[in-house]
């Protein structure tokens, strides 16, 4: 007898929240018919349309990482810095030179073929080394990332 008597106050503590929910209902339709002109707005869906489904971690990262500026300009960086190795290799070769020349100073004139070699021994020392250290710092930037 107990549990149906507590059964039936539940029952009767639900039907009153049913009634303030359509007396409160009926107020909000009012004041949206007020604030539409007089006019009553019908309704017709109230049904909210389902959410498309969350796609899996793997492909949401994949995605982020494909539109992430920030990644993208490590990248660039990155390559630049490749590059940037890449001409401090070749500026650190030895420079050839050739060509004819031509000189007239004072009533004399000196003309011929001309060849050269300039060998850099410490003109650049430390620049691919350099370049190299930028290079992987960019790379572990990246690998961070």
């Amino acid at each position: 007898m107990l549990d149906e008597n507590k059964a039936r106050v539940r029952l009767l503590d639900i039907r009153t929240t049913l009634q303030k929910n359509r007396a409160r209902r009926r107020v909000l339709e009012e004041k949206l018919a007020e604030l539409n002109g007089g006019n009553p707005v019908a309704l017709a869906d109230t049904a909210f349309s389902a959410m498309p489904a969350v796609p899996a971690f793997e492909v949401l990262d994949s995605l982020i990482e494909i539109s992430d500026p920030r990644l993208k300009t490590l990248e660039q960086q990155a390559r630049v810095q490749e590059e940037k190795v890449k001409l401090a290799r070749a500026l650190a070769l030895p420079k050839l030179e050739g060509g004819y020349r031509y000189q007239s100073i004072l009533g004399q004139t000196f003309q011929g073929v001309h060849a050269g070699i300039s060998i850099p021994l410490w003109e650049r020392r430390n620049t691919v080394n350099t370049q190299q250290a930028y290079s992987q710092y960019a790379q572990a930037q990246l690998r961070l990332s």
